[in-house]
């Protein structure tokens, strides 16, 4: 099996955060003076072994010494599936990807990653699964990050937020493409990403019934393919900084170099 691995660097952060300048590349915030795409690339490196890692952003982490770090560094499209999938298409160009290949996605704004979270992750996924995510309950994270901002999901089983790396079969991806499309839109709201699962899971889960089982076994159907969560693991890889009330924990519980790099 090769495992490689994609660096998803877009986001950005806007207002006052690039001293006045508009906005700052999320994966070229500093916290504790390294930018966050040199750790996140060379752990990446570190974790997948002999395979490659393929690096998709903006073209201010293209033109970052850390881009090297890579074996390919790609300009980024208008979604996360969109660079996903210019990521894949340099892995298998033919568009034959082995079935038994992986690809780890990693986003780039994880400030607290650190070495052995990311194979810890890939020994906790099971062998059968096409897509596969971590979930880290509501208790281990604040316990971790006591005040820090965060939204949870509540399920029957519990309270959840979903981790920033994912397994993915590159088979499988491109049949669910439509479907990652739709809830990479709802990623932010919980009743969009509950409609996505139907009116029954919609119900179920307003009146609290939803478990992750029924989750898991939903999306499987929708998608045509395997998913599965592994709960539990660090919490560190489900702190990423989406906004910059994120920016400013990190900034009062890290050192205090977190501008953006040049």
């Amino acid at each position: 099996m090769r495992l490689d691995a994609v660096l998803l660097a877009a986001g950005r952060l806007g207002g006052d955060v690039a001293g006045g300048e508009g906005s700052c590349v999320k994966a070229l915030l500093a916290p504790g003076g390294e930018p966050m795409i040199e750790r996140v690339a060379r752990l990446a490196r570190a974790a997948t072994g002999a395979g490659r890692v393929i690096l998709v952003g903006a073209d201010e982490v293209l033109k970052h010494p850390a881009a090297q770090l890579a074996d390919a560094a790609l300009p980024g499209g208008a979604s996360a599936p969109d660079n996903l999938l210019l990521a894949l298409q340099w892995l298998h160009p033919e568009g034959t990807p082995d079935p038994e290949d992986r690809v780890l996605v990693v986003a780039t704004d994880l400030p607290y990653l650190r070495g052995g979270m990311i194979e810890a992750f890939l020994a906790a996924c099971p062998v059968d699964s096409d897509i596969c995510m971590q979930l880290v309950s509501a208790e281990a994270f604040d316990r971790r990050f006591p005040d820090a901002p965060r939204e949870y999901v509540r399920l029957r089983d519990g309270l959840w937020t979903i981790g920033c790396l994912v397994l993915v079969r590159p088979a499988a991806v491109a049949a669910a493409r439509p479907h990652l499309d739709r809830v990479f839109r709802a990623r932010k709201s919980q009743i969009g990403m509950a409609r996505l699962l139907g009116p029954r899971f919609l119900l179920a889960w307003g009146l609290g019934r939803l478990t992750l089982e029924d989750i898991e076994r939903r999306c499987s159907e929708l998608l045509g393919c395997r998913g599965r969560a592994v709960r539990g693991g660090a919490p560190e890889l489900a702190f990423d900084i989406d906004d910059v009330e994120d920016l400013r924990y990190v900034e009062a519980h890290a050192p205090a170099d977190t501008g953006c790099s040049p």
